[in-house]
């Protein structure tokens, strides 16, 4: 139970930091968004929601094809993309299971 307690701790604290960028993803503020992690792309892994979703869960589960492969295009490699595409939330779902879940298939074939 500490170890669990910790960890939600830790999760407030990421989502607070991420406030801003989840504030402009909610408004559907993309140009600001993408901004946002071109400032700083070590945040792209960070979580937006207290369930441990990135912005590549929130751009590929409402759907912007667009923002999904803009923010890979930050990315430096191949590697970096394949982790940004699998990386699960609390609930064990991906961007790739979002890109499923809306039928938006062109997502999971950018290189």
């Amino acid at each position: 139970m500490g170890r669990e307690l910790e960890i939600q701790i830790d999760r407030r604290y990421e989502v607070e930091k991420m406030r801003d960028a989840y504030k402009m993803a909610i408004l559907r503020d993309w140009k600001g968004f993408e901004e946002y992690y071109r400032r700083d792309r070590n945040a792209l892994f960070n979580s937006l929601t207290v369930n441990a979703e990135n912005a590549f869960h929130f751009a590929a589960g409402i759907e912007n094809l667009q923002m999904v492969r803009a923010l890979l295009d930050l990315l430096p490699n191949q590697s970096e993309k394949f982790v940004a595409l699998t990386t699960p939330n609390d609930l064990g779902n991906t961007p790739i299971h979002e890109v499923a879940i809306t039928n938006c298939v062109e997502v999971a074939q950018h290189r």
